[in-house]
This record gives structure tokens, C-alpha cells and sequence, in this order.
């Protein structure tokens, strides 16, 4: 029986939609691939001034409020409610990208302070400058070099800024942000990241990372440890485990409460005094 025309236009569509869905998958399986290995080496070769560096470039260059949301997720309005000191409290917001925490907290009557190291987020957030929000462009490592010359006010609370953390590349230097955060702070602080999970690593990745420790050796170096990730809209990260926040938690005698159950992990560290 000799098909309609309808049928065959449906037979044509048909057809080109599964092909466009199968080049579609191996356009994507052939950018994740080179994604792992470019990841892979850089992560492997340049040091962490270098990789924060660049990682700010593409935060940059991929930022913006519609991406990154306007308002706080589920999980965050939770934590908050259940851990923040009631309002008026003074509260820090580090690495606070465009103010999507800031512009909650005011909204519930906080006293906010933040800072944000990438100039187009920061062009967002100056905009919540005002009586009750004061915002700085400085780094992370101009934040602890401040605390540490005893150039900063005192807080209520801390929030390192959403998954910021993780984009932090030496466990060293999140052991110094912990403490820079303690030294201003009596009351709690709370911090999300990604969390480090045993995975299978690519072909691709671990290609990247050979060539990457070559490169690193050319350069003087040793090659940098392999839990480093690269998305290529955000940038480097490293997951944190929770062996090193607990560890980080000791150290500066504070307690961590941890919410490991959602999409986010996210832990509070309290002083053990306040128990």
C-alpha cells in the first residue's frame, strides 16, 4: 500500500531530527572531550595565581544575573532561617558575585558588608551600596591580608559566597580564609562547595593531565594535584572533602554542623564555646 504524504513528510521529519540529535551528541561528546583535556593539562601546569586568574576571566565573560539566578535557592532561604543570627545582624558576604545573598539579607533587615573580586559581577553588586551595604572589589587574598594587618570591622556572621570555595585552589589557602573569617567573627560561618567524590576520570582528562605534568616540570614545577575541575563558564575548582573542613574546623576550635543532603553541601561553623 503506497504511503500517504502526510506519511512522508512525518518519515522525513522524523529522520531529520534523530540526525540532528546524533550530530548534536557527538558535537557535545567531542567539546567535553576537548574541555577535559585542556582542563586537564592547565590544571596540571599553572599555579594557582594562574588559575584563579583565569578562572575570573570566564566567570567574567560567562556572568550574569540570569544565569546565576536573582535569589536565594531553597536550600540557602533553610539555612539561613536556621543558622544566621536574627536580623539586624552585621553579616559578611565574601566572593558575593553580584549580590544575589546580599540583596536577600537586606531584604530581611541584615547589615551587610561584601566584597567580589570580578569586575563585571562587581559592577552588579555596587549597585546594593548603601546605609545598611558596604561593598569592595578586593580578593580573596587582599580580604585575608586586611584581616591579618587587623584591618577589618567586626561580623556577626560569615557567608562564603555560594560554591566559592571550591574555586580556591590550595588547601592552604582555605585553611587561611577559615581563620582570616574566625579572627572577625564570633558567631557562625557558613560556606557551600563542591564536594570531592571518588569518579572515574577520561581518556581525555588524563591525557590533559600527562601532558600538563610535562609541562609543569618544563616550567620548575610540580604538577598540581588531580582533583582540579574545569568547566569551561566557571572555571578551576577543587572539591573540598570533608576531612579537610573538619580538620580547618579544629583548628580555629569551632564545631561544624553538616547539610549534605541536597543538591549543594553546605556545612556552618560554630565556636565550640557557644555550645
Amino acid at each position: 500500500m503506497p504511503q500517504t504524504p502526510d506519511r512522508l513528510t512525518f518519515k522525513l521529519i522524523e529522520r531529520l531530527v534523530i540526525a540532528q540529535s546524533e550530530l548534536m551528541h557527538l558535537s557535545y561528546r567531542a567539546t567535553s572531550a576537548w574541555g577535559n583535556l585542556a582542563g586537564g593539562v592547565l590544571a596540571a601546569t599553572l599555579p594557582e595565581d594562574e588559575l584563579t586568574a583565569l578562572t575570573l576571566r570566564l566567570y567574567a565573560r560567562h556572568h550574569s544575573t540570569q544565569t546565576v539566578g536573582s535569589g536565594l535557592r531553597e536550600w540557602e532561604s533553610e539555612w539561613y532561617d536556621r543558622d544566621l543570627p536574627p536580623a539586624p545582624s552585621r553579616v559578611l558576604v565574601c566572593a558575593a558575585g553580584g549580590g544575589r545573598e546580599v540583596r536577600r539579607l537586606l531584604q530581611r533587615g541584615y547589615v551587610v558588608d561584601a566584597f567580589e573580586p570580578s569586575d563585571v559581577a562587581f559592577r552588579e553588586l555596587r549597585q546594593l551600596s548603601g546605609e545598611d551595604c558596604r561593598v569592595s572589589d578586593r580578593s580573596y587574598r587582599e580580604w585575608v591580608a586586611a584581616v591579618e594587618a587587623g584591618d577589618s570591622p567586626r561580623y556577626d556572621a560569615v557567608i562564603f559566597g555560594w560554591g566559592s570555595l571550591s574555586h580556591v585552589m590550595t588547601a592552604a589557602s582555605r585553611a587561611a580564609l577559615w581563620r582570616a573569617a574566625d579572627s572577625v567573627c564570633d558567631g557562625p560561618i557558613l560556606a557551600s562547595f563542591y564536594l570531592h567524590e571518588p569518579h572515574r576520570v577520561g581518556r581525555a582528562q588524563r591525557l590533559g593531565q600527562r601532558i600538563g605534568g610535562l609541562l609543569a616540570r618544563a616550567r620548575g614545577r610540580p604538577a598540581r594535584d588531580h582533583h582540579v575541575n574545569f568547566v569551561y563558564a566557571v572555571g578551576f575548582s577543587e572539591p573540598l572533602t570533608v576531612e579537610e573542613v573538619e580538620s580547618c574546623a579544629r583548628s580555629i576550635d569551632r564545631r561544624a554542623s553538616w547539610y549534605l543532603r541536597r543538591t549543594w553541601p553546605h556545612v556552618t561553623l560554630v565556636r565550640r564555646s557557644a555550645q
